[in-house]
């Protein structure tokens, strides 16, 4: 494999000299994209399939060293390199891409401390008189970084994205959200695809179009208990600004408020329930506020047993100063699950796989490092952001009294999160068992793929209206300053209007 690559490589070199040569003869320069031609036909006849650079190219023409016996040592970061570049790509994937400071800043830290910083560190100390910054890279390394991977990544002039809610409730983010999920489920071995698409009913059973629920499917999800959903939900012990129940009265003398007895300590906490796309709840987290690093043993006093897939599974109690999640504590997580085999690893089988939200603590290195380490691999997604009130399965809030706070949520976990019927049906809801894509369906969301409602789509003939006088005149709605006024117009009329639909929904149903 390699004798191949290296004589594809030195033909190329040479035959690009050689057109070099003879083009300096004529005074002239060679053919613009001669060079990538070139590639693409040395490639195709060595059956190469890897990536090779113009840079590698030019560089030994200029050298003079077509054909060199050595490529020189190869760095001890290597392999760590290849990690950071899948980094590079996620974080590009999320929106979030990295500056060169935050990537050298990223992989400093990715390396802090390992045996590769003090292969790093000796590797350095050999080949510069200046040894204070050794063991760590800087932009220099970012600048090559980018070179030695130039066939995966690329630096570009960024666009910035509106973030408001309305400008991602849009049926192509959310259909982008599915095809990359359930692509991602294929990978991950949980999901097949169908020889035949179909439509299916609520259940997964194959029916008729007319009795769908959702769009046809192209993907069957094959192991739906590997398929974990996880929302957190910040709570607060402090009823003081508790708004009324529904539309709950409550009887006093007249002339006098009725006033409630509440607590007003301040105690934060968070509840992260873990669920399956089968409708088992898999596990119950909770991360309280503490100055400490672990919670008051009395905290967790009574935490009742989940038993899940024939494993029985903790409630899982945690501390930090916010009360919120952190990177470490989802690392810790992930590595209770491996630890108990709740999700079974065979050669060829399964990889679970997690779907989240996009919070920061989901971009930590440690937990990224841990999900890509092959010995416990683990898949994980991001959803569409300000629109997880769609597709999240548990996305909820809640207040809780102060005390007693584990004994309270024993009452309530199995009943709301472990409540199976209600799990599959709030999978099934949002498109995740069966892959029904069913939110494509969803009225709230914006139609940016079609033509609104009570808006004719432009033809290939100029359209044409009549003037006072009884002629024809041309409007021009396809160019300049007129397309784009009303363009704005069509997609505010179309804002507006789902807007005004989804009030007018949430007003009959009561909720304002």
């Amino acid at each position: 494999f390699f004798f191949f690559l290296r004589e594809c490589i030195h033909a190329i070199a040479y035959d690009y000299a050689t057109e070099m040569t003879g083009q300096k003869a004529l005074g002239k320069n060679c053919r613009k994209g001669f060079l990538s031609e070139l590639i693409d036909e040395k490639k195709a006849e060595y059956c190469v399939t890897n990536h090779i650079s113009q840079h590698t190219i030019r560089s030994r023409v200029k050298r003079g060293n077509l054909d060199p016996a050595h490529p020189g040592t190869e760095s001890p970061i290597f392999e760590a390199e290849k990690a950071m570049v899948v980094i590079c790509i996620q974080m590009g994937k999320i929106r979030q891409p990295l500056t060169g400071p935050e990537g050298v800043k990223l992989f400093n830290s990715l390396i802090n401390t390992t045996p590769l910083q003090d292969a790093l560190k000796e590797f350095q100390m050999v080949r510069t008189l200046n040894s204070d910054n050794c063991g760590t890279v800087g932009l220099g390394w970012w600048r090559a970084f980018k070179q030695r991977h130039s066939g995966e990544i690329v630096t570009k002039r960024g666009e910035k994205y509106a973030c408001i809610r309305g400008d991602w409730t849009k049926k192509s983010h959310l259909k982008q959200m599915y095809d990359v999920i359930y692509d991602v489920a294929v990978e991950a071995r949980l999901a097949s695809e169908r020889d035949t698409p179909v439509f299916t009913d609520r259940s997964g059973a194959i029916v008729d179009e007319s009795e769908r629920f959702g769009l046809v499917q192209e993907y069957q999800l094959d192991h739906p208990d590997y398929m974990l959903f996880a929302d957190e939900s910040g709570c607060q012990t402090n009823m003081k600004k508790d708004g009324n129940v529904g539309s709950t009265t409550h009887i006093v003398e007249r002339g006098t408020t009725p006033q409630i007895m509440c607590c007003t300590n301040d105690h934060r906490f968070t509840i992260l329930p873990f669920t399956s796309a089968s409708g088992e709840a898999v596990c119950c987290v909770l991360i309280f506020q503490s100055k400490f690093p672990e919670p008051h043993h009395l905290w967790t006093t009574g935490v009742d047993i989940t038993r899940n897939m024939g494993k029985e599974v903790d409630c899982l109690c945690y501390a930090t100063e916010s009360g919120g999640i952190k990177g470490e504590i989802l690392v810790k997580i992930l590595t209770y699950f491996d630890d108990i085999g709740l999700f079974p690893r065979v050669p060829g089988g399964p990889i679970p796989m997690i779907v989240l939200d996009g919070h920061q603590s989901r971009l930590d290195p440690m937990f990224i490092n841990y999900i890509n380490d092959e010995c416990h691999r683990w898949f994980v997604c991001f959803g569409v952001p300000y629109a997880t009130v769609l597709w999240q399965v548990g996305d909820a809030s809640c207040t809780l009294e102060p005390t007693d706070i584990v004994p309270l949520i024993n009452q309530i976990f199995h009943k709301s999160y472990g409540n199976r019927s209600s799990n599959l049906k709030a999978v099934s809801d949002r498109g995740w068992f069966p892959f029904n894509r069913k939110l494509l369906e969803h009225p709230s969301l914006l139609d940016d793929s079609a033509t609104p409602t009570g808006v004719a789509a432009p033809t290939e003939d100029v359209p044409t209206a009549s003037s006072p006088s009884g002629s024809t005149i041309t409007l021009n709605i396809h160019e300049g300053m007129s397309a784009t006024v009303l363009d704005r117009i069509i997609t505010e009329r179309a804002r507006s209007s789902g807007a005004k639909k989804a009030a007018d929904e949430r007003k009959r149903k009561g909720e304002i």
